[in-house]
């Protein structure tokens, strides 16, 4: 390969943010039950439901058992898949009905393929 004289410039287009979140939740919140499977997988086993959760999405086992973790790992499932939302708006999902916000998870998780 013959090296160009010209140097190789590379441009977006303007107003493109690549840091924008342009994803949705595959399922909503209040959708938890559409799913009877991951619904009673949760309901029923809710520590071994989360345990799986923190294990698929790479996170310290040990996180698991403080209940106030709950709302980091539902950011960082967001911003993995670069889904819309806010940090506030994860930690009221949990902190109002964590039950849906663990179903969710779970799903999105499946749903990625991890």
């Amino acid at each position: 390969m013959i090296p160009s004289p010209y140097p190789i410039v590379v441009q977006t287009k303007p107003g493109d943010d690549v840091w924008a979140y342009e994803n949705w939740w595959t399922n909503s919140m209040h959708h938890c039950c559409g799913s009877p499977t991951a619904c009673c997988f949760v309901c029923c086993c809710c520590p071994c439901a989360t345990f799986k959760i923190y294990r698929r999405a790479d996170e310290d086992l040990l996180a698991c058992c403080w209940p106030t973790t709950l709302w980091p790992l539902r950011t960082k499932i967001r911003t993995l898949f670069r889904i819309r939302g806010s940090i506030c708006g994860d930690c009221l999902a949990v902190s109002c009905c964590s039950f849906c916000a663990l179903v969710q998870m779970y799903r999105e998780l499946k749903e990625q393929g991890l």
